[in-house]
């Protein structure tokens, strides 16, 4: 089954997106700590992490770069809200 981490201190939001995800079949982590995003991440590698830039700890520009150095065989994308 399909995995994705959901990486977001918006509690709110997190567990929306969460609901529409698991609604689809997708098993779901809910990350809401750049400084926690790693351990997750090598414990149940996700198959795509939405993740937001703006966390607690670790912002999501340094847990990119964290997760780019333990996965590097993984595509990595991002986009700007509004382009």
């Amino acid at each position: 089954m399909t995995l994705v981490m959901v990486v977001d201190d918006d509690q709110d939001l997190a567990e929306m997106l969460g609901i529409v995800l698991t609604g689809a079949g997708i098993d779901v982590d809910l990350v809401s700590r750049g400084d926690e995003v790693l351990e997750v991440f090598r414990n149940n590698p996700p198959d795509l992490v939405l993740l937001d830039v703006m966390l607690p700890g670790l912002d999501g520009i340094e847990v990119c770069k964290l997760i780019r150095a333990e996965a590097q065989d993984m595509y990595l994308n991002s986009w700007e809200h509004g382009s």
